[in-house]
């Protein structure tokens, strides 16, 4: 992967994972986690498509471990 595809993954990264955190600390509802990761820019760098509700969720679940699955 060339660095600035590296970098461009790491910024999605990061942007998951705050989201993520704000869903497991419950200050934003699994709803409102999935069309923020769906809004994320480049998104498709990470998950390698196009994102829908279904890989959204998915991403959470893996994330949070399926607590809320």
């Amino acid at each position: 992967m060339g660095k600035v595809k590296e970098w461009l993954y790491d910024e999605v990264e990061n942007q998951i994972d705050k989201i993520c955190k704000a869903f497991k600390d419950e200050i934003i509802t699994k709803d409102e986690a999935i069309e923020s990761l769906m809004k994320i820019q480049n998104i498709d760098v990470y998950v390698g498509d196009e994102i829908d509700y279904s890989i959204a969720s998915e991403i959470l679940d893996d994330e949070i471990g399926g607590v809320y699955a």
